[in-house]
Order: C-alpha cells, then structure tokens, then sequence
C-alpha cells in the first residue's frame, strides 16, 4: 500500500511541476528587462509614504508614489521599516492598496511585503511580543517555541 501511494503521488506531482515550470518560462519570457530589474527591487514603506508615522503622526501611503512603484517601476517587494506600531485596520488597508496597484500590472505579479516578526508581530499594535530566538533557544521546549510561533502567525 504504501509502495502504490508513493508512485502514485509521484506520477501525479510530475505533470504538475512540468507544468509550472513551463508557468514560469512564459513569464520569464514574457518579462522586459525593466520587469526584471523591477522585481528585484525592494523599497522600504517610507519610500511609498506620505508621512511614515510615529508617537505624534499617522502613517499615510502616499497612493501617486505606490502607483508609479508598483505600476510604473514594477517593483516586486516593499519592506516594512517603520517605528510605531500600526493596528491591524491600518495594516489591511496598507496591503490592500499594494495589492490594488498589483492587479494594474501587466503582468499582475504579486508584491512581496516583508515584515520583521521573529519574536513576535513588533509592528502590529496590540500583539504579542516574546524573547528573541536565542532566549525561546535556551528554554530546551519545543512546545514553547511552536506554541509563540503560532500566535506570531496569529497576530501577523
């Protein structure tokens, strides 16, 4: 039995991974050089904003900067650096508009946004922050170290 799941999950994944290869020529094929070089690229979310934001002022996106990133530079990551805490709202709504932008593309490639949230969603308003990865190290329990990296996922 278990012979026959395997060479059956075997020739049922092949034709799957031929298929997103050939996926992935096309759209390599399809891609100018400036595509290219865009997806490469990866702004801070400063570089995309109105005001950044901290203890006194609201971070605002500024919407003629993310277009002309995403649309017109075809930047392919945004990176989030910034020093205050938004809450979660404030967070979709920032998705939402890179992900609004993305879908003008040509080829309506998805951004990647990078978020620091190694011990815990620092950058989210409300979440819950644990020891940095040497101390969870030094507690010896797995279970602990899965059970923080559960809510991080949560709260992210």
């Amino acid at each position: 039995m278990r012979f026959s799941l395997f060479v059956l999950l075997i020739t049922t994944s092949a034709p799957c991974q031929v298929r997103q290869q050939d996926q992935v020529a096309r759209l390599l094929a399809d891609m100018t050089l400036e595509d290219k070089v865009g997806q490469m690229t990866q702004l801070a979310l400063g570089a995309v904003s109105r005001t950044v934001g901290n203890a006194t002022t609201q971070h605002a996106l500024d919407p003629e900067k993310l277009r002309h990133a995403i649309v017109d530079r075809k930047v392919g990551s945004i990176l989030n650096v910034s020093d205050i805490a938004f809450d979660l709202g404030h967070w979709r709504r920032v998705h939402a508009a890179i992900r609004d932008n993305t879908a003008k593309t040509r080829l309506k490639i998805p951004v990647v946004y990078g978020i620091d949230a190694v011990h815990g969603a620092n950058y989210t308003r409300g979440a819950t922050l644990f020891p940095h990865n040497l101390g969870m190290a030094a507690t010896w329990s797995e279970e602990l170290v899965r059970a923080a990296a559960e809510v991080t996922a949560r709260d992210v």
